[in-house]
């Protein structure tokens, strides 16, 4: 122990950072589909190629307000955590509209999870990656490589989209399992100390 951070002899032995990597690997999804998924999308349901090559553009758009947004609100109004919530579940009510709606509004509501989606690459490697201690390297590497998300997702959202061409927006609930997820890690998970629930320590960060 050194500087008050318990150095555990192995990096599986934290479990708010491997839950970190599994939600960084998922947020990539709620990132990379509405970037590279959102033209095959508004294709499918008829839009024009005209129209819908702009819509990777505003989604870009979406994000940087969500960049902007974070700069503000982090932390001064809000907690890494709480912020995540949040975009969590503003992904999770965006993902349902767009699912229940049809043509243009369903993709303008896609377009809207790059809000959040914008916010969480931060927020989880910043709850992931803390008091690791001699560990802090190889963390942060398996952090990084949960990049890979954003180019396994937007194709399995491009193959559901093709096997189902009669109702492609059954191909935005790919999004909800990967939202849950990482609500569940910024409310329970970035918290987990041990592997142990009946001494688990929930470290409440403010």
């Amino acid at each position: 122990k050194s500087g008050g951070v318990v150095h555990k002899q192995s990096i599986f032995h934290y479990p708010y950072l491997l839950f970190g990597v599994i939600s960084l690997f998922l947020s990539a999804a709620c990132e990379g589909i509405p970037i590279d998924g959102i033209i095959l999308y508004s294709r499918s349901l008829g839009i024009p190629i005209e129209e819908a090559r702009h819509f990777t553009q505003y989604t870009l758009y979406a994000m940087l307000l969500g960049y902007l947004a974070s700069t503000v609100l982090i932390p001064k109004y809000l907690s890494q955590h709480k912020a995540l919530q949040w975009c969590a579940i503003l992904g999770l009510l965006f993902t349902i509209a767009s699912y229940v709606n049809t043509g243009i509004v369903s993709i303008y509501f896609l377009i809207l999870t790059g809000f959040g989606a914008a916010v969480m690459w931060g927020t989880i490697w910043g709850l992931s990656i803390r008091e690791l201690g001699t560990h802090t390297k190889t963390g942060s590497a398996m952090l990084l490589m949960s990049v890979v998300g954003g180019g396994i997702f937007p194709l399995i959202f491009g193959k559901l989209i093709d096997v189902n061409p009669i109702n492609p927006q059954n191909a935005v609930l790919l999004l909800i399992p990967c939202y849950l997820i990482v609500l569940l890690f910024s409310t329970w998970g970035y918290r987990l100390e041990s592997w142990k629930s009946s001494s688990s320590k929930l470290k409440i960060l403010s």
